[in-house]
């Protein structure tokens, strides 16, 4: 990573114990100048997903991917989403691949 990359990340700990089956998305636009987007990752409940962990990053690399990923599956060993909603880009995708496993559903949306 560069020296400018940044995430934090933030989650509680109920919230991280919905993470044991997962999707993802990522929204620009919605944040201040200091970072590029808010990443979240979304955990179903009932009929219905909710966000349950969410970072602010200031890139959109695979690398910076990886070093929000890498937190909450350490911390939530049976974090395994199960599919990455990506706007046209594959960061997100290979970055749970690297960290997670290969077994993963890639929807892309505009």
């Amino acid at each position: 990573m560069g020296d400018d990359d940044t995430a934090v990340v933030f989650a509680s700990d109920d919230q991280l114990e919905l993470l044991r089956t997962a999707s993802v998305d990522s929204t620009f636009c919605v944040v201040l100048v200091l970072f590029h987007q808010l990443f979240t990752i979304f955990a179903p409940l009932t009929e219905h997903t909710f966000p349950v962990c969410s970072a602010l990053t200031s890139r959109k690399t695979t690398a910076l991917y990886k070093e929000v990923f890498r937190p909450v599956h350490e911390l939530v060993l049976q974090f395994q989403p199960s599919q990455i909603i990506a706007g046209f880009e594959e960061a997100p995708a290979a970055a749970v691949r690297s960290v997670i496993g290969n077994d993963l559903i890639v929807s892309v949306c505009c």
